[in-house]
């Protein structure tokens, strides 16, 4: 905090002294993007910002859904691993008399029974006992659904979390830059205020007068943007996290800073081998691979085991049940060329798929890269906006108490006002540009989630 003394002095000086020590303690109090406000109880902080939009939103409600729906298609590629049980009846009525129970020979002495009525049970079991690998095929295929899914879900809540913090920081630079805005505008007003007071006493040209009624206009405009764009933050948070949108703008949030980490940061958490994106991609090279192995299996007969019971009886009774048992075995002589040409579209499938795997891992080496250079630069630009915003405000102070001792320019001071307004506003958005670099590496390699931002992202007073 920066503290200015001011002689009192009769007259207009006095008058002036007290304008100034206003301005100065504006210059004293505005953000610079660096300090922390008090965390209230109400405060909504990031993690729970996150946890809200993890709940809610459609990306992370679809990826649980396909999560479900690919853990359910393990269930089903196993079933054919256990033999399959069925029951079944029937009664039919014919017009004429029918055998109601198994001939199996023909005795003259023991005529067939016959009834129009023929009722049937039966319990019937099959068990296929080889398939030429489809079965371990098509479980394969199913577990690489899975492991896809979860993948894709990982990913998914990284890109709403990633949301959110970006849109979280938004709100705190465009917070920050209100506030600078606010000051300037006061600082400004004062000036203004000053310059009419010794135009009317006659002690300054007109042109001071509107000099700074210019500047107090253009700092009005850059007030009203700065609002805008906070609003736009505000809804954009509000709408992620499912909070009422009018009700943002009166929502603390909790102070965040940047990773307390070196500067070899990035190269710590830059391992895309853990990316959900890559892994996605890898399981779809694996599903298309197993795909290859059931297209394989058409080549192979498939051989079941059969078991029934059967009872066979009449609307009178006389129920006779038998059992039957045996091997059956299955083989396409001819099928068109189905076989093979399923065969070379299951290799052109996986053949594309390794390739966009491939594809998958250059695009994030290159996000990655991207991300790392765009955290340096925000690291340094950061670095140096503290320290400019630290003189520009002392060269406001200086330029204020010259103006006030009549030893200085009403140009020099509204330059070094507007010089301090832009600063304050970068070094803003210099600081949220090095959060989100930051988070962006964290969800390329697949590490940003809930507690990533409780060990990496300072929030609170």
């Amino acid at each position: 905090m920066i503290t200015v003394r001011l002689p009192v002095r009769s007259g207009r000086a006095a008058s002036l002294g007290g304008a100034l020590i206003g301005l100065a303690l504006l210059l004293s109090t505005a953000t610079s993007g660096v300090a922390q406000s008090p965390v209230r109880a109400e405060t909504l902080d990031v993690v729970h910002a996150a946890r809200l939009a993890l709940d809610s939103h459609p990306l992370t409600v679809r990826a649980g859904a396909d999560v479900t729906a690919a853990e359910t298609d393990v269930r089903i590629a196993r079933a054919p691993l256990f033999p399959t049980i069925a029951l079944s009846g029937s009664t039919v009525r014919f017009q004429e008399p029918m055998v109601v129970a198994p001939l199996h020979a023909f005795d003259p002495t023991r005529p067939p029974s016959f009834d129009q009525t023929l009722v049937q049970g039966a319990v019937q079991a099959s068990y296929t006992l080889f398939d030429g690998g489809a079965r371990r095929a098509a479980t394969r295929q199913a577990n690489a659904g899975v492991a896809g899914a979860r993948a894709a879900r990982t990913a998914a809540e990284g890109d709403v979390i990633a949301a959110v913090i970006g849109a979280y920081v938004d709100v705190q630079a465009g917070r920050a830059g209100v506030r600078a805005a606010e000051a300037q505008l006061e600082a400004l007003a004062a000036e203004r205020e000053r310059a009419e007071r010794f135009f009317r006493e006659g002690a300054a040209p007109r042109v001071q007068v509107l000099r700074a009624g210019a500047a107090w206009e253009e700092a009005r405009a850059a007030d009203g943007a700065a609002r805008a764009r906070l609003s736009a933050a505000e809804h954009d948070l509000a709408r992620l996290t499912g909070l009422d949108p009018d009700d943002m703008a009166n929502q603390m949030l909790a102070d965040l800073a940047a990773p307390a980490r070196g500067e070899d940061f990035a190269r710590e958490v830059a391992n895309i081998e853990g990316a959900p994106r890559l892994e996605t991609a890898r399981q779809r090279v694996e599903t298309a691979r197993a795909a290859e192995g059931a297209a394989r299996a058409t080549r192979f007969p498939t051989v079941q085991g059969l078991f029934g019971f059967h009872q066979f009886g009449s609307g009178s009774g006389g129920f006779v049940g038998e059992w039957q048992a045996g091997v059956q075995l299955t083989y396409p002589v001819f099928a068109g060329g189905a076989r093979v040409a399923g065969s070379d579209r299951a290799r052109a499938v996986a053949s594309s798929a390794e390739a966009s795997a491939d594809a998958v891992e250059l695009e994030l080496l290159r996000a990655l890269d991207r991300a790392e250079a765009a955290r340096t630069e925000a690291a340094g630009r950061r670095q140096a906006l503290v320290a400019a915003v630290e003189q520009y405000e002392e060269v406001a102070r200086i330029e204020a108490l010259s103006l006030a001792e009549g030893a200085g320019v009403q140009r020099d001071l509204l330059s070094a006002e507007a010089q301090l307004f832009r600063t304050r506003s970068s070094l803003a958005q210099a600081q949220a540009a090095l959060t989100r670099s930051t988070v962006e590496i964290a969800r390329i390699s697949g590490a940003l989630d809930l507690t990533w931002i409780n060990q990496n992202l300072e929030s609170g007073p």
